[in-house]
């Protein structure tokens, strides 16, 4: 890399030292005869005990100088050059909890008198924090990566998250839970697939969005919100004994709430000829939601709610269903199943 004058050389290495941190040093060119000096002025511990899960923002003060030597001289020529972070590994014994370690998800070098907001030249616009819910809740939305969906996440997504979040919150309670006061929906270009949500996260794939925004997209969104809410994986974090979510409940509820109460009027999750042959009660997504709308109408209305609190709690049982409804999950989804055939039969002979 350069220095910022064109004509110094800074050369980067990296090195892992015995108690398993990194530390990342500049070392200027032996020619020029300069060296550089490092004086430590912060240490923050990034982590915080009463949540397990956080977003932290942490502001430090940094001044340092790089100094040129000549005979018998030492000035200073430049300040604020240079800065070394020396990250330390906070779990290390064994065994090791992978989850007490800190994330670093990004650092910003701001400039001194710059005010709280200010950000790099051109991105200001494409990444904006919105209050939901009284100001309870405050949502990332980023486009940093894909500028080209700004004026679209702007417009859609974030309204639509707004709107939502606090009504999801209470769409899915259970004793002693608190969803998460932040999360995040960033537009990346190097993800994969459509979505994916983890803890706080939600990655969206640039490339499928840009082919789905008069389609899917924002419903799209709207399931991985959901999985924010949900957070089932806690339970397991916090007791190895929990039992374990069945994949097809953690994604049929979110489709049951975003096909049947966000936005019922696009019949996203309907059975036709088409679907029949995958009409199986755990076949995931739309169609469990199918599944899932079918039982809340007929046996439980709030049947989504005491499945939810089950999963999140790590307390899930297939026994359950024969609790809430009279019946087995494999009765219930059999009698379903007959109930679509019959409908579809009658409509074809009509």
């Amino acid at each position: 890399m350069k220095a910022g004058d064109g004509k110094l050389k800074a050369e980067s290495r990296k090195r892992k030292v015995d108690s398993g941190e990194w530390f990342l040093a500049f070392l200027l060119s032996e020619s020029l005869k300069t060296h550089v000096t490092f004086t430590l002025t912060a240490q923050i511990n990034t982590r915080m005990k009463f949540h397990f899960f956080s977003i932290i923002g942490v502001v430090a003060v940094v001044t340092f100088a790089m100094c040129s030597t000549s005979p018998g001289e030492i000035r200073m020529v430049v300040e604020h050059r240079y800065l070394v972070f020396d990250m330390v590994q906070t779990e290390s014994e064994e065994p090791e909890e992978p989850f007490g370690n800190t994330f670093y998800s990004e650092v910003d070098v701001i400039e001194a008198g710059a005010t709280e907001s200010s950000e790099a030249p051109g991105s200001q616009a494409e990444k904006v924090v919105l209050e939901s819910g009284d100001g309870a809740y405050k949502i990332t939305l980023d486009t940093t990566e894909a500028p080209d969906l700004t004026e679209w996440a702007q417009k859609e997504v974030g309204p639509m998250a707004v709107e939502w979040y606090p009504k999801l919150v209470k769409m899915l309670p259970s004793e002693g839970y608190e969803a998460p006061a932040a999360f995040s929906i960033i537009i990346s270009t190097n993800a994969n697939g459509v979505a994916a949500t983890g803890g706080t996260r939600i990655r969206c794939a640039a490339k499928w969005f840009r082919a789905n925004l008069k389609g899917e997209a924002v419903g799209a969104v709207f399931h991985e919100i959901v999985h924010v809410v949900q957070q089932y994986g806690r339970a397991r974090r916090a007791n190895p004994n929990a039992t374990r979510t069945p994949g097809w409940l953690q994604e049929g509820i979110p489709d049951y709430i975003r096909w049947f109460i966000y936005e019922p009027r696009t019949h996203g999750a309907e059975i036709t000829n088409r679907n029949l042959a995958r009409a199986k009660y755990d076949a995931s997504y739309r169609i469990s939601a199918n599944f899932l709308n079918w039982a809340v109408l007929k046996y439980d209305k709030e049947l989504v709610q005491k499945l939810n609190a089950s999963l999140r709690q790590g307390k899930y049982l297939d026994d359950q269903w024969k609790d809430y409804t009279g019946h087995t999950v494999q009765e219930l989804g059999d009698e379903w199943r007959a109930e679509i055939e019959k409908k579809l039969g009658s409509a074809g002979a009509g």
